[in-house]
């Protein structure tokens, strides 16, 4: 028979429970980590994607290849598409990124109050913009577009407290 003393089994359970804590912890923060991981690249990923429709729309302004009417639709899906996302992002990341939706409400407005845009917006033929707006939208796509990245960037960095 085998005796242990008060010492032994005092050891024995706090090697059981040392084993089980940290079995506990590496499970918790590997999924922690892991379901983070995926959240910030979901987020990323729809925002690159966002961009990359915006980036579009502003070809097609630019090479005229898209009528007045099609304008107001493609900034309506554009800004419903980034509040909807900002929202979460804000919620999930506490980041402050309503400039990127400002922006692109800022675009829509020059873009509509273009003295082209209005003239052919009823006959729905070709934007025809203005030189002084297609060079707007230029400036837009070089200066204001660079928040999209910013606000990668701050997804991706982002972390939090695991407990």
């Amino acid at each position: 028979m085998i005796f242990f003393e008060l010492s032994d089994i005092i050891s024995i359970i706090e090697i059981c429970v040392n084993i089980a804590l940290a079995f506990f912890l590496a499970n918790f923060i590997q999924k922690n980590q892991v379901n983070s991981r995926t959240l910030k690249d979901y987020y990323i990923r729809e925002m690159t994607n966002v961009h990359s429709e915006l980036l579009k729309f502003l070809d097609d302004l630019d090479s005229n290849q898209i009528n007045p009417q099609d304008v107001e639709n493609c900034f309506f899906r554009l800004v419903a598409n980034t509040n909807n996302l900002i929202l979460c992002i804000e919620e999930r990341y506490k980041l402050d990124s309503h400039t990127i939706t400002q922006n692109i409400l800022d675009l829509q407005s020059q873009i509509e109050n273009d003295i082209n845009f209005q003239t052919h917006y009823r006959a729905n033929q070709g934007t025809n913009l203005t030189n002084n707006t297609i060079n707007d939208i230029r400036t837009f796509r070089v200066n204001k577009l660079k928040t999209f990245h910013d606000l990668n960037n701050s997804i991706n960095d982002y972390s939090k407290s695991l407990f």
